[in-house]
């Protein structure tokens, strides 16, 4: 265990928290829109995995930091109970966890470019601007919903970066972090993933209908949604 770890498992942390925190407020749109089921939990629902997925990111940090500061004043605040069963020496940093740390990054970096091409455009809820304009450059120039694409990369990549050996959430009790993942993953992440799918067909009529010919030139022009020859 090093406290080399700690510099990688902020910034993941640091990509959690920009990658899933809406950039604005929503304001007035041109239109009301409608609000489904999936709609009215999408943004809550994406709240509380961002504080659980830092949540667990935080505890590797404090559990690294104890480890190495064991007269601090916090020494105190961690609980034996979130030790992991290999003991603080099973926590190191692999392959995986600097591959993910990376992916995170990379998918923040991702994210960051499209609030700035967006502007007060870009919000978690769907809305259209009365003064927003068609974005086609940039990221958009590559795939359409370039901003869902990073979503994605901030997500795996730290999944592969603390749900790989050598971190806090593996080396946990075996049976717990295990169920913790499955409930995790079918309670909130999956429900995410169906709603963003929702999402970007809702954002595609929305934006043809208010931009029409304009977007379907970009379209053709632009004719991958998430990933450039894939989808």
């Amino acid at each position: 265990m090093s406290l080399a770890k700690i510099p990688f498992l902020v910034s993941v942390i640091w990509g959690i928290n920009h990658g899933l925190i809406s950039p604005n407020r929503p304001l007035a749109c041109d239109r009301p829109l409608s609000r489904p089921l999936v709609e009215r939990y999408y943004v809550p629902c994406m709240e509380i995995v961002r504080k659980i997925l830092c949540a667990i990111s935080l505890i590797e940090v404090a559990l690294i930091t104890n480890s190495h500061l064991p007269s601090s004043p916090f020494a105190s605040c961690i609980p034996d109970a979130l030790m992991p069963i290999g003991g603080l020496q099973s926590l190191r940093i692999t392959t995986p966890f600097i591959l993910g740390c990376l992916l995170n990054a990379l998918g923040t970096l991702i994210r960051i470019h499209c609030y700035r091409k967006l502007g007060s455009a870009f919000t978690f809820e769907l809305a259209i601007r009365r003064e927003q304009a068609l974005v086609t450059d940039g990221a958009y120039s590559i795939v359409r919903h370039p901003g869902y694409t990073g979503g994605y990369m901030v997500v795996a990549g730290w999944f592969l970066a603390q749900m790989s050996s050598g971190c806090w959430a593996r080396e946990y009790p075996e049976k717990t972090a295990s169920l913790s993942a499955t409930a995790l993953w079918l309670g909130l992440l999956f429900p995410l993933l169906v709603g963003t799918f929702l999402r970007i067909d809702a954002e595609e009529m929305m934006l043809k209908g208010r931009f029409g010919k304009e977007w379907e030139e970009w379209a053709k022009r632009v004719p991958y949604k998430l990933v450039p020859r894939v989808w």
